[in-house]
């Protein structure tokens, strides 16, 4: 603790010095289960990283656990924190965690000023301590390559393009569009299927009608049976039942034949129609193959 202590006050003094105008950061040394040489590493791409900026930029000797320790706080508290930035003068500290997480390194960087702090994190293998494109954007700097993984608040564009989106689709089952059709006529075939409906209920209308009709002129037919026919006027009376019953029975022959011959020729369209769209109707559907998924076109029935 004694010895931290006066690293921490040639620290101090040394930043008062370099201290004259504009914002000052102070870059701390890595902390972390690593050895020194790659902390080593980490170190200076953090330090290069933060001189990409117009700010004065110090490295400093100790990390910002041992200034927390000498200060006297909670490394991990917010009030701690500010302590540290009023004891060490400066502006902004950049404080680098390292830990060690499947044989690769996990790189949390922290900015902190008195405004608040921003965090970015990345994943690297080890042999590639220096390699800190994924902390690039907490700088400013924009990535000129992507490392094996990146998490935090600030983190590399995820990639794009038409062999993610295989990948995508072939390794995790991601969700395929819905079946398509593939035939061309399925507007012109509902089309004749309405016009075939329209001729059945014509048709069967028209058959109705002409019953009704017989049922008139039987009516009428009656009505001749019964009427008187002894005078000149009641035989006038007769031929005019004769010619409005002729024209009732006839004109319900009319209807009941067309109505009969319309409905049963739409019928048998609309069932020749229904029974070749179900057999030769072409769909494009989402198929799984062994190593991914496809399509494949179905010609009728059931995938």
């Amino acid at each position: 603790m004694k010895l931290t202590a006066i690293a921490l006050g040639v620290l101090v003094g040394t930043t008062v010095l370099a201290h004259a105008d504009g914002k000052h950061v102070l870059v701390l040394k890595s902390e972390g289960a690593v050895d020194a040489a790659t902390r080593s590493r980490v170190d200076a791409a953090v330090l290069k990283l933060a001189r990409s900026s117009d700010a004065s930029v110090t490295q400093g000797d100790i990390t910002y656990g041992d200034a927390a320790a000498a200060v006297g706080c909670a490394a991990e508290s917010a009030a701690c924190t500010t302590e540290v930035l009023a004891t060490l003068a400066v502006d902004e500290i950049v404080a680098t965690t390292i830990t060690p997480s499947s044989g690769n390194l996990k790189i949390t960087v922290r900015r902190t000023s008195k405004l608040g702090s921003q965090d970015a994190s990345t994943t690297i293998a080890a042999n590639q301590a220096d390699k800190l494109d994924g902390i690039g954007p907490l700088f400013g700097v924009t990535p000129t390559s992507t490392t094996p993984s990146g998490t935090g608040d600030i983190a590399p564009p995820p990639p794009s393009g038409p062999a993610t989106a295989s990948t995508s689709a072939e390794t995790t089952g991601a969700s395929l569009p819905p079946p398509a059709s593939a035939s061309s006529d399925v507007d012109d075939h509902g089309s004749h299927r309405t016009w075939e409906i329209a001729g059945m209920a014509g048709g069967g209308g028209m058959v109705l009608l002409g019953v009704l009709l017989w049922g008139a002129a039987s009516g009428t037919q009656g009505e001749i049976d019964r009427a008187p026919s002894s005078t000149a006027a009641d035989l006038k009376h007769i031929r005019d039942l004769e010619d409005r019953g002729d024209g009732q029975a006839t004109l319900g022959n009319l209807l009941f034949v067309g109505g009969l011959a319309i409905a049963g020729v739409s019928g048998y369209f609309f069932w020749r129609d229904s029974r070749a769209h179900h057999a030769q109707t072409a769909r494009v559907v989402p198929t799984l193959l062994n190593h991914g998924a496809g399509i494949a076109v179905v010609i009728g029935g059931s995938p």
